[in-house]
């Protein structure tokens, strides 16, 4: 139960770091959005890591810990990323679609992050705090929606291509991109 209990402060302290670091990388990422809705959505996530990082400290408390972070580096990997990105295709249809990208790495490391802390708190024994780290699903099935239906088909229009789809009842629709 140790070795399982300092593997979960571990980790516990990397995800509160990674989630103050984000506190300020996310907000840059929806300003160089030029889709209005994918800026509503990354303004809205960025709104939310507020309370992301108060539920950490609130897990901390829960089981006796001081509140510490311990520097995550994928995070901060994946906000230089993104902010490469950005400047990278910055005047292209493509600049959403690969905000969105760079969106679902970091929701995708936070979902994996939460998933595990999660089943380990409750492997520990604590049940209730295990509610607070039920964390980031619901933004990513926002971006997934967001592309889909938006962004991913913008960005193809650059190239002028063609790109098919199926209407509600499955049957494939081709349609021209320019």
């Amino acid at each position: 139960m140790k070795a399982l209990t300092g593997l979960f402060l571990e980790e516990l302290s990397v995800r509160y770091d990674s989630e103050q670091q984000q506190a300020g990388g996310p907000s840059k990422i929806a300003a160089a959005a030029t889709c209005p809705h994918l800026q509503k959505l990354l303004f809205a996530h960025h709104g939310e890591t507020g309370s992301h990082v108060e539920k950490l400290g609130q897990v901390f408390k829960a089981l006796g810990e001081e509140v510490k972070g311990a520097t995550c580096e994928i995070t901060a990997a994946l906000l230089r990323g993104c902010e490469i990105t950005a400047a990278k295709h910055h005047g292209s249809p493509a600049l959403n679609a690969a905000l969105i990208a760079c969106a679902q790495k970091i929701e995708h490391q936070e979902i994996a992050s939460y998933g595990c802390l999660r089943e380990w708190v409750v492997l520990m024994g604590s049940q209730e705090t295990a509610g607070l780290l039920d964390q980031e699903k619901s933004a990513n099935q926002s971006l997934i929606k967001l592309a889909r239906f938006r962004c991913n088909k913008e960005a193809l229009s650059e190239a002028g291509n063609t790109f098919s789809s199926s209407d509600r009842f499955g049957h494939e629709i081709v349609k021209s991109a320019a």
